[in-house]
């Protein structure tokens, strides 16, 4: 009795076939793959977040940066004691001469007198692709940006009242920045800057 009991229930019982192990499989490669193309999505439009925060960071940095340090300048002349700068009554100067102070060779420097560093002669100019700062202090030049940007273009613009504009003496800085690998397009970047003490 319990003999026959078990070879019926063996013979009730349906195994799967080789076909339903296929379609099994199939819809299963399907769905793992479909799930596996979002994630890799997620993580590639992650990485362009993150580089193209990093980007605006770093720039941001460098630009608020300048810009806090040429707020500072100090007129040429009498408070100065004239020698940075080569006209008196000027705040800024822009030069073309990067011998002295880039390793390319080659570049725009932007010249001015910090009042809040000790009134030193301090510059900002582009060392082939970083923005670089010379403090004016003997240490080594500062880079704004890291190694994995690429300053592609900076100008420097003066303008005020030793311009003829009788207008208060500023300077406009722009440039264009990307990511050394060139994975995402340029920025550019710019502002305008008044000395922070206006002459009378």
């Amino acid at each position: 009795m319990l003999g026959k009991n078990f070879i019926q229930r063996k013979r009730n019982q349906k195994g799967v076939s080789l076909i339903e192990l296929l379609v099994a499989m199939s819809v299963f490669i399907l769905i793992s793959g479909v799930v596996s193309g979002l994630l890799i999505s997620g993580i590639r439009s992650q990485r362009h977040t993150l580089a193209s925060r990093q980007l605006l960071d770093q720039t941001s940095f460098a630009l608020e940066y300048m810009s806090r340090a040429l707020r500072m300048a100090l007129t040429e002349g009498e408070q100065s004691g004239g020698d940075c700068l080569n006209s008196d009554g000027t705040n800024y100067e822009v030069s073309n001469d990067g011998s002295n102070y880039s390793s390319s060779g080659t570049g725009i420097f932007l010249r001015f007198i910090n009042h809040l560093e000790e009134d030193r002669c301090q510059r900002f100019y582009l060392d082939g692709t970083q923005l670089m700062h010379d403090k004016g202090d003997g240490n080594p030049f500062l880079p704004l940006t890291s190694g994995k940007l690429e300053v592609t273009n900076l100008n420097f613009v003066l303008a005020g009242d030793a311009f003829g504009d009788n207008l208060q003496p500023r300077v406009t800085v722009a440039f264009s920045v990307q990511d050394a690998d060139k994975d995402w397009p340029a920025i550019k970047m710019q502002a305008t800057v008044s000395q922070r003490n206006l002459d009378e």
